[in-house]
């Protein structure tokens, strides 16, 4: 079983034991509209919210898989805070923010908050396919 970890700070080393795969993702800078405090076992956590990570496993699609991606952001969906997600958006490239639209669309989920982040925005044609180049070839 795999999990990946986003984690700011120093780039912590993978874990891989029989059973299980720990892999971190370190990502520089944090927001404050980006994270939330939990109360744990062990006290108090920062943990993204529902909203940046969204975000988050759009700009690591590639690592993570877009299938995977694609389950965590219908769960996710359900918890959406409208307000902090108008908020959140701008923090993002727009690239990131069209490519979540676009599976929000797929996933008939309302995408009219990302579209209005969009909608002040210069927009250029994105490929959805990480792996395809961005040249068009003949």
């Amino acid at each position: 079983m795999s999990f990946y970890v986003i984690q700011g700070g120093v780039p912590l080393r993978n874990i891989s034991t029989e059973k299980h795969k720990i892999d971190f993702i370190s990502k520089n800078s944090w927001s404050s509209l980006c994270t939330m405090t939990i109360k744990t076992k062990a006290g108090y956590m920062n943990v993204s919210t529902p909203e940046a990570t969204m975000l988050d496993l759009i700009e690591y699609q590639r690592t993570l898989g877009i299938g995977r991606v694609t389950e965590v952001l219908l769960e996710l969906s359900e918890s959406i805070d409208r307000i902090r997600f108008r908020k959140t958006l701008p923090l993002y490239a727009v690239a990131l923010r069209q490519r979540l639209g676009y599976i929000f669309d797929l996933l008939s989920l309302d995408s009219s908050l990302i579209e209005k982040s969009l909608s002040r925005e210069n927009l250029h044609i994105v490929p959805f396919s990480l792996i395809q180049s961005r040249k068009r070839q003949c």
